[in-house]
């Protein structure tokens, strides 16, 4: 799963796929920048429960910095809401080894685990956009664009 995931960043690095994204999703500009919090929140959160948590950050990392850039944000931010995000898998047992070693060994049924993980994954959203839209900036300094970043 982890060469898996670096493979598929490497390659969406050399290919120029990120930058593609980037730009498809420049119409996020527009918007305020909690919103854009929120949306990169939601889809990388649900897009861990179907894969591994080090294959999402790995492909989702580089397209919020694209994301981050094309929109004039600083990246280091839209970064760690990615990888934050990407570290909330509680509804599918493909997401995270240690939800399928809980499944396999309590023996439960996938649309049981589905159910479950469904109030614990939508409190988790708004857990992470409320911090990384209001707390982050007071950590780590984000609220200007660095030098590097232009």
């Amino acid at each position: 799963m982890f060469s898996g995931g670096f493979a598929l960043s490497e390659g969406a690095k050399v290919s120029g796929l990120n930058e593609k994204i980037g730009e498809a999703l420049e119409f996020l500009g527009k918007w305020p920048n909690p919103a854009v919090i929120f949306v990169i929140t939601i889809i990388v959160i649900f897009i861990t429960n179907f894969a591994s948590n080090v294959a999402v950050a790995n492909v989702m990392v580089p397209i919020a910095m694209q994301i981050a850039k094309r929109v004039n944000v600083n990246p280091l931010w839209y970064c760690i809401v990615a990888g934050f995000s990407a570290s909330f898998c509680f509804m599918m047992p493909v997401g995270t080894p240690g939800n399928l070693i809980a499944q396999s060994a309590a023996n439960i049924p996938t649309p049981k685990m589905i159910k479950a993980g469904f109030g614990v994954t939508i409190t988790t959203i708004i857990l992470t956009w409320a911090f990384m839209t209001y707390y982050a900036p007071v950590i780590w300094a984000l609220d200007t664009v660095p030098d590097w970043a232009s």
